[in-house]
């Protein structure tokens, strides 16, 4: 029991780092763009939860390979799981921006 409450005092005092971020999944990519100028190159990838969606998340990276493997999964049968650095996924708005782009799976 002393173990219990002190953890518990611990965690009260020193509360672990939390990172939010925006994670959708079971859907596709619908768009992949690219544009480059002179402070480098972004693509922007566009994903959409179902093909009945009036809405559409979007999250923005540099990495050349991320944009490669959400362009191979695009407006296929690939279903994708797309990690965006925004605090919490939008819920309005026919846009919703993810932020940045930190991670994608295929085939969750």
């Amino acid at each position: 029991m002393k173990k219990l409450l002190l953890f518990s005092t611990f965690l009260l005092l020193f509360p672990l780092a939390a990172s939010a971020t925006c994670t959708v999944s079971g859907g596709s990519v619908v768009r992949v763009t690219f544009w480059s100028d002179s402070a480098g190159s972004t693509h922007t990838i566009y994903y959409r939860p179902s093909a009945l969606s009036s809405y559409y998340y979007w999250c923005q990276t540099t990495d050349d390979n991320f944009a490669e493997i959400a362009s191979n999964a695009l407006n296929g049968p690939t279903e994708v799981q797309l990690n965006g650095s925004a605090t919490s996924c939008p819920t309005s708005g026919t846009s919703r921006s993810m932020g940045t782009c930190r991670w994608i799976v295929e085939n969750p």
